[in-house]
């Protein structure tokens, strides 16, 4: 990763960059918060395929891959916990937010599975 770049949030090589730094400078993660997102808004069917990639990447498949990045040590450890932002839209839709609140609703219902695979460490969204 350049050091003139920020990481993205929805390529893996940047986050495994990302949390391999953080753990070397600070110790191994304990805390996990997700929190990017976009919103891109209007009729679903006039929006593009890159527009609805762009939103679920940054929505939901970071949440999958910085989870990932973070849950073998958390699950060595015995601990941890996972915190994901979600939205209202993710269970109350509206007209123009079709993407945005599919990609929410991912969010919100994520955790459910995740912890079944991690030993029940603490992951819930919000």
């Amino acid at each position: 990763m350049c050091a003139s770049r920020l990481p993205t949030v929805s390529k893996s090589a940047d986050i495994a960059d990302l949390v391999a730094k953080t753990e070397a400078k600070l110790g191994p993660i304990t805390i996990l918060v997700n929190n990017a997102g976009i919103g891109l808004f209007g009729p679903a069917h006039e929006k593009t395929e890159a527009d609805w990639d762009r939103v679920l990447d940054t929505n939901l498949k970071s949440v999958f891959l910085v989870s990932r990045a973070v849950t073998p040590s958390m699950i060595r450890r015995g601990a941890g916990d996972i915190i994901n932002i979600s939205s209202l839209a993710g269970k109350n839709t509206f007209a123009a937010g079709g993407i945005y609140c599919a990609s929410k609703w991912g969010v919100l219902d994520f955790p459910a599975a995740w912890r079944k695979i991690s030993g029940n460490m603490a992951s819930a969204s919000v």
